[in-house]
């Protein structure tokens, strides 16, 4: 009952009477600011560093019954990850992981600050109920390339699991699309050429298309180019993670999937622009 229990009015004459009890929202309903896109108070992908502990606790690491896929997902509501179609196309999700940061223990450890090591609560898994891939979503192009998956059962908000904001029309990225900075992470190869254990976090800035063209095919306007300063880029296994923006400083956006990249890590990747999609992604979310 303590994990549920969200209040108490002790006006109530019986003990029954008086716990509130607060259920998830329904899977249709996307969070306002007061819920998503908040990670706690803080003081490899390529060239990246350790995020800390639930610093993005909307990101999901997508479990499949083949060990060897790794993608990655972001929670935007109670009920639905969002990731890159090309990860559920070819390999059924069975579950996903939210909570994660070090995917080599069962008790993550954050970084030693001042002596002291943070802690956080065991990931939760969560299995798949449906895996729903934009119908346009073209493979051999990687146009389009989003998908909702939605969980048999709605998680609960904690400090460690919690959605990350959407873009619309209420509110764009585009007025701040020149020389835009965002935030990537996953648990995806390094300059190591290998997978990270620990979740990855980087700052890179947006390409102009113009440039960005010379590496990829024709890009797109439901598309971001990003990446590839000082050799940072989301690399293999990141694939389906979020391309984070912060808009005042005060909330996390999710503006963009991390699609695709050059054969060789370390170059501008292109990302799925998740504003372009957001009345697909509305009429798609069931409650």
């Amino acid at each position: 009952m303590s994990g549920i229990q969200c209040g108490i009015d002790h006006r109530a004459k019986s003990t029954d009477q008086r716990i509130y009890v607060c259920c998830p929202e329904p899977g249709n309903v996307l969070p306002n600011e007061r819920i998503c896109g908040q990670g706690p108070p803080v003081q490899k992908i390529m060239h990246g560093d350790e995020a800390r502990l639930n610093e993005m606790p909307w990101i999901a690491l997508l479990l499949y019954h083949n060990p060897w896929t790794k993608c990655a997902g972001s929670l935007i509501n109670s009920r639905y990850v969002l990731t890159a179609a090309h990860c559920v196309d070819r390999d059924d999700v069975r579950a996903i992981r939210l909570g994660e940061h070090d995917t080599s223990t069962e008790d993550d450890y954050g970084m030693q600050i001042n002596g002291l090591r943070s802690w956080a609560p065991n990931p939760l898994e969560v299995e798949v109920e449906k895996s729903i891939i934009h119908p346009d979503f073209n493979w051999h192009h990687l146009r389009n390339d989003i998908a909702l998956l939605r969980l048999k059962l709605p998680v609960r908000y904690t400090p460690a699991i919690s959605p990350i904001c959407l873009l619309g029309r209420h509110i764009s990225l585009e007025p701040y699309s020149v020389a835009a900075e965002y935030k990537i992470a996953g648990w995806g190869y390094t300059e190591r050429d290998r997978g990270s254990n620990v979740l990855l976090k980087t700052n890179i800035m947006r390409v102009h298309h113009v440039k960005c063209n010379r590496k990829h095919k024709l890009l797109q306007e439901t598309q971001i180019c990003a990446g590839g300063q000082w050799g940072r880029d989301t690399c293999k296994g990141d694939s389906g993670g979020p391309l984070m923006a912060s808009l005042g400083k005060d909330f996390v956006y999710l503006a963009g999937i991390t699609s695709y990249a050059p054969s060789k890590c370390g170059q501008p990747g292109v990302y799925t622009k998740t504003e372009s999609f957001i009345y697909w992604i509305k009429y798609m979310l069931r409650p």
